[in-house]
């Protein structure tokens, strides 16, 4: 059956996201938009992903524990993860990790945890939008050995991709997906499209770039696995 994704959605836990991306909001978003799998994506972090799969499968909606990971080399990576709790060992790993630079809330928005309410229960201090120790083979093998999948994340982009840094996709990277933005370039489509399973993310900062993502995939059944199953397999 073919079933609507959109596999990286930021809330408010990224500094760079609008306030207005509460785990309710983003929940209530999906379904106007028939989302059936969606994934919250925050900046090496997963900590509001438990919380919006709650609320999404009063809604019928499946969320998949996720985040998007920033390489040592400033490559941004999606992570998905089969557990929520893979996904948030990695990511409080992670955040200890990180260098301790002070969130300035002159030019970001706090980095905000929430409930089923949409209420404030915690925060990140430091800034979370920053290169991790990870190279970009370490983090692949990370996401690997937690049984997750690693989708290097808007490859078309001309900052924070892996064509942008690299200039090329390696063919030892060991990755079967890739994500491109909603404007990728029909030449490089088709071309990236012979060799990896490609997603279309909407990579939303705002409720309105929700609607930027139009991505199906082809699957037997709406579960993690049957997800990162297809993504797995080209």
């Amino acid at each position: 059956m073919k079933v609507k994704i959109d596999l990286h959605i930021h809330s408010t836990l990224s500094a760079c996201c609008s306030k207005e991306n509460t785990v309710n909001n983003i929940v209530n978003m999906s379904k106007l938009l028939n989302n059936r799998i969606i994934a919250i994506a925050d900046h090496n972090a997963a900590e509001n992903s438990r919380t919006t799969s709650k609320i999404a499968e009063k809604n019928g909606i499946l969320v998949v524990p996720a985040m998007e990971i920033t390489t040592a080399e400033e490559i941004h990576v999606l992570g998905l993860f089969k557990s929520f709790d893979s996904a948030e060992e990695f990511s409080k790993e992670i955040y200890e990790s990180l260098p301790k630079y002070e969130l300035n809330e002159k030019f970001y928005n706090p980095q905000i945890i929430l409930d089923e309410n949409d209420r404030e229960i915690g925060r990140r201090e430091y800034l979370l939008s920053v290169a991790t120790k990870y190279d970009l083979y370490e983090l692949i093998a990370e996401i690997k050995a937690r049984g997750g999948i690693a989708i290097p994340a808007h490859i078309d982009r001309d900052s924070n991709s892996l064509t942008s840094v690299l200039g090329f996709v390696p063919d030892d990277l060991g990755v079967t997906a890739l994500e491109v933005s909603p404007d990728c370039p029909q030449n490089l489509y088709d071309e990236l499209k012979q060799k990896y399973i490609l997603i279309t993310g909407s990579d939303a900062h705002s409720l309105e770039q929700m609607c930027l993502s139009d991505c199906y995939l082809d699957l037997d059944k709406i579960s993690i696995n049957a997800l990162i199953e297809k993504l797995s397999n080209k």
